[in-house]
C-alpha cells in the first residue's frame, strides 16, 4: 500500500489550522478557577462537550459547531 503525501500533509495542515483543544482547556480552567459553581457553571459544561470534540478531531476531522 502506498502512503498519498498530498493527502497526509493537507489533513496535517487542517489539523494545525482548527486545532483549538488548548484554548478550549484554557478557558474551561479560566471560567471553573473564577466562577462560585466551578466545573458545574453552564459554560464549563458546554466547554467540556467542547473539549471532547476537540481531542478527538485529530482523529475523525470533525469540527465543533460553531454555536
Amino acid at each position: 500500500m502506498k502512503y498519498n503525501w498530498d493527502a497526509g500533509i493537507k489533513n496535517f495542515l487542517n489539523f494545525l489550522k482548527h486545532d483549538t483543544l488548548g484554548a478550549v482547556a484554557n478557558l474551561h480552567s479560566k471560567i471553573a478557577d473564577k466562577e462560585i459553581n466551578a466545573t458545574n457553571e453552564p459554560d464549563c459544561l458546554f466547554l467540556s462537550d467542547l473539549h471532547n470534540i476537540c481531542v478527538d478531531f485529530g482523529k475523525h476531522g470533525q469540527l465543533p459547531d460553531d454555536e
